[in-house]
């Protein structure tokens, strides 16, 4: 099973911020929040899942964006669809496999 998810980030407004994002605003970090959160998933090959993540990404403009950011486990097939489709997009290991190798 491979999961794709499209959002937006947006910032939040100092009345709607919760204890964690004003605790990242004291460190001088925005505070932000996803918006308009978009799921696929298919039980595919990495090259047809790319498939997806490219019309999808389309689709909604994913292209036109000034900053993309694809957060992923570290599987090679990842970046090679990222780096293959969005090659100016920043690539992020998620915390949960990036902790495996700080041990």
């Amino acid at each position: 099973m491979k999961v794709l998810c499209w959002y937006e980030v947006e910032a939040v407004s100092p009345a709607q911020q919760s204890v964690r994002q004003r605790k990242k605003v004291e460190r001088e970090q925005p505070a932000l929040r996803a918006k308009n959160m978009r799921y696929f998933c298919d039980i595919e090959t990495a090259q047809e899942f790319g498939k997806l993540v490219w019309a999808t990404g389309l689709r909604l403009n994913a292209h036109r964006s000034p900053e993309l950011v694809f957060l992923g486990d570290g599987a090679v097939w990842i970046w090679n669809l990222v780096e293959q489709y969005y090659p100016q997009a920043v690539q992020i290991l998620d915390w949960f496999h990036a902790e495996e190798h700080l041990k």
